[in-house]
């Protein structure tokens, strides 16, 4: 009903943001949602309104996105948005808790829209063989807050790669609450104040979630400074691509 507006609906639900988007364009279900909203006291010329958009789906003025802080939420969540109808698809990094890739997708390549066939999956989310949807925007960010555990700086430039290499916006929100210092050899420190904290210590890199430290060039370090301080630059600059939507 407000088409000068923008709405970014965000979820980690991405199943049922998938089944709900789906069952808007079944016949009939236009009139359900005109008795909810008459129910719910709208005025009779915004139900008419309603009527008509929803039987031009998707609606130009949603964009739909997900979370996905680490590789197994991203393959169990983005599949299904790239099986949702909508005008633009986006992924919320926040907080990357871990190397994320995007073009390695169960069944897809979710930034080039490529899908392979032969999986479940494909059945499961309804898509098509001839099927071309992609991620529109990338945003990525690390945690705040008083347990925010920090974001390796490569795990960052890997998601801006990967979104450069295919002509995806990537947005670069924050460092969070750790600020990543310089490469550099790994020195004698002592966590008792936790000021300072080493990438050595973090469970992805250690590997319990596959990822081997010893991909890594060198240790990351980095000192707590609050998110204000911390800033979101990366690499020298800042990153505020967006979608043409």
């Amino acid at each position: 009903l407000c088409p000068h507006h923008i709405f970014q609906v965000l979820t980690k639900r991405a199943d049922r943001m998938r089944a709900y988007c789906i069952g808007l364009g079944v016949p009939g279900r236009e009139h359900q949602i005109k008795d909810a909203a008459r129910k719910a006291g709208a005025p009779l010329r915004d139900m008419e309104v309603l009527s008509w958009r929803i039987t031009a789906l998707p609606l130009r003025n949603v964009w739909l996105g997900v979370s996905a802080e680490d590789q197994a939420r991203a393959d169990q969540r983005i599949p299904d948005l790239l099986a949702t109808p909508a005008a633009l698809r986006f992924v919320s990094a926040e907080p990357l808790l871990g190397m994320v890739e995007l073009t390695r997708l169960p069944g897809c390549d979710a930034l080039n829209g490529r899908r392979w066939g032969g999986l479940d999956g494909d059945v499961r989310r309804g898509w098509s063989s001839g099927g071309n949807a992609r991620l529109d925007w990338v945003i990525c960010g690390g945690e705040s807050g008083r347990g925010a555990r920090p974001m390796h700086p490569d795990w960052a430039r890997s998601l801006r790669d990967q979104c450069q290499a295919a002509g995806v916006a990537f947005f670069m929100k924050q460092w969070g609450e750790w600020l990543p210092a310089e490469f550099g050899a790994a020195p004698d420190i002592h966590f008792q104040d936790g000021s300072w904290m080493d990438a050595n210590t973090l469970p992805d890199i250690d590997g319990e979630d596959g990822w081997a430290f010893d991909e890594f060039k060198a240790h990351a370090l980095f000192k707590r400074v609050g998110k204000r301080a911390a800033g979101r630059l990366l690499d020298g600059r800042e990153w505020n691509e967006a979608p043409n939507g």
